[in-house]
């Protein structure tokens, strides 16, 4: 704390000195030095791994059992089109359906539905399913589709449990699908 320490030696004036005692801000600082600390210690980063695939070309491409594929298409204003099962095998770009991005209650449900489709098929015992059956996403998006979408359907895979989906180029056929729905 602080003292007044007076001084009266003499005559004349009465001399004052004062005397701060800086322990307290000093262990103030001490416990603010400690906090901080030990907080950017408990503040780990989250990230997303994405694993890149090797560019070799291989004789035994990856089979996806048709009932458990699903493409989704990024267009332009915040726009999601998806195919699945044989209509994703098959490009039938006459059953493209529309999803919009900035509503990710849609696009969550349209994940989670095809995942409980994939279950579905193994009750019915639909030829070629298995019980451990996970879906596989293509990811394709078109030349005017915008990159905070596509930071957003990756975040609804990770919500929806998805693990397994690639990012792939769109080709020209898949794109003028697209284009010509918006």
């Amino acid at each position: 704390m602080a003292e007044i320490i007076s001084n009266n030696k003499g005559k004349g004036r009465k001399r004052l000195s004062t005397r701060i005692d800086l322990t307290p801000m000093v262990d103030l600082g001490f416990l603010l030095i400690t906090f901080f600390i030990f907080t950017t210690t408990m503040m780990k980063p989250s990230t997303m791994e994405v694993f890149m695939p090797d560019d070799t070309p291989t004789l035994n491409p990856t089979e996806i059992p048709h009932h458990c594929a699903m493409k989704i298409f990024i267009g332009e204003n915040h726009k999601l089109f998806y195919l699945t099962g044989l209509d994703a095998m098959k490009n039938n770009f006459s059953a493209l359906k529309e999803v919009n991005v900035t509503d990710n209650k849609n696009i969550r449900g349209v994940l989670l539905a095809h995942v409980e489709s994939i279950k579905q098929a193994f009750r019915n015992h639909l030829e070629g399913s298995k019980a451990n059956d996970k879906p596989f996403i293509l990811v394709k998006a078109t030349s005017k589709s915008n990159y905070g979408d596509l930071v957003n359907l990756l975040d609804e895979l990770t919500i929806s449990g998805i693990k397994d989906y690639a990012l792939l180029d769109i080709d020209n056929e898949e794109e003028n699908a697209v284009v010509e729905r918006l």
